[in-house]
């Protein structure tokens, strides 16, 4: 579930994207099926639960298969040096039964194409997902090297939205 902090974090965004979902700009709402997502979800569409919204498992974050939920430090002690390989190369490093960014960008690019070709150029749609995730399909989608995908920076609690097949991206509040 999300913390206090990633609710708050939640609320700022929702102020952000207040106007854009109260105008009634958004025609769907796509995001990952995970908890924290979907929470996510239902705290930016408070007051306004007529955006139709879908899940898919297709915009899960990136995989850290054998690490997933491991902090840096446990995973250092399986695999001394991987934090400074994968630093060094995230595209191509992946964690054991995981994904690089470029497996997971060839995992979202199917779901992005269904997507783009099921809204007109002038909708708008939000997208609710995970930070590596998020930043690879704004980064795909405004056509960013693979170095300009690594510097975008998208805090906890944001979400971005496809107008006229281009992201941009919705920051909380400092």
């Amino acid at each position: 579930p999300l913390t206090e902090k990633g609710i708050r974090q939640v609320k700022q965004t929702k102020e952000t994207t207040y106007k854009i979902l109260e105008d009634g700009k958004v025609s769907k709402i796509y995001s990952s099926d995970l908890g924290r997502v979907k929470e996510t979800v239902k705290i930016l569409t408070e007051g306004n639960n007529t955006i139709p919204v879908e899940y898919s498992a297709k915009l899960r974050e990136q995989k850290m298969g054998d690490y997933d939920g491991l902090t840096t430090a446990k995973v250092e002690k399986l695999d001394p040096g991987f934090t400074e390989r994968r630093a060094k190369d995230r595209w191509g490093v992946r964690p054991p039964n995981g994904e690089s960014y470029t497996d997971a960008l060839e995992r979202v690019k199917p779901t992005l194409s269904k997507i783009m070709m099921n809204h007109q150029r002038n909708e708008t749609i939000l997208i609710a997902g995970h930070r590596a995730m998020g930043r690879i399909i704004i980064g795909y989608l405004l056509g960013y090297s693979k170095e300009e995908i690594l510097r975008i920076n998208l805090p906890p609690g944001s979400a971005f939205y496809i107008q006229n097949n281009k992201g941009t991206l919705l920051n909380p509040k400092n």
